[in-house]
């Protein structure tokens, strides 16, 4: 039997209004026609969804090459710099809002 107030906690009541012209609209009818069967909205929402967590994703990754990959390791992991007054000066002050340190 359905957890009818679990089904209202996550019901969806938020809307986005598009506007199209015809040849865009009747492309997406019928790609969702072929992924969905039909179900334009279910369509637009899984497609907006996935290219929101790519759009995320590619921001908050940051891609090094072999070089310089290898590069950071020996500068951070195996041969760091003994700290200076600069960063003795910067790991004195209070962590800025909006980051968190990981423990």
């Amino acid at each position: 039997m359905p957890n009818f107030a679990a089904s209202q906690e996550n019901r969806r009541t938020e809307r986005i209004s598009l506007r199209t012209t015809s040849e865009e609209r009747d492309l997406i009818a019928r790609a969702a026609l072929v992924a969905t069967g039909g179900d334009l909205t279910r369509f637009v929402m899984n497609a907006s969804l996935e290219a929101a967590r790519r759009a995320i994703e590619t921001f908050e990754t940051t891609e090094l090459s072999d070089a310089n990959r290898r590069a950071f390791y020996q500068l951070v992991l195996i041969d760091p710099p003994k700290p200076n007054e600069a960063l003795r000066a910067l790991a004195a002050d209070p962590v800025p809002e909006g980051f968190e340190l990981d423990e």
